[in-house]
């Protein structure tokens, strides 16, 4: 995992990727949280199944 950062909640953030409308696009990770969120449509959707 390649950490980038916390969050403002002092989660960990690392680099991930997750299927969002059948594509493949690069998000944020919050490994403690079990979720990642990609960008898409101006807005940040929530995905629980990631890499």
């Amino acid at each position: 995992m390649i950490t980038v950062g916390r969050d403002l909640d002092g989660a960990t953030l690392v680099v991930g990727r997750a299927h969002h409308q059948g594509d493949l696009l690069p998000a944020k990770a919050k490994p403690e949280h079990g979720v990642a969120y990609v960008a898409h449509g101006g807005g940040e959707h929530a995905k629980h199944d990631f890499e």
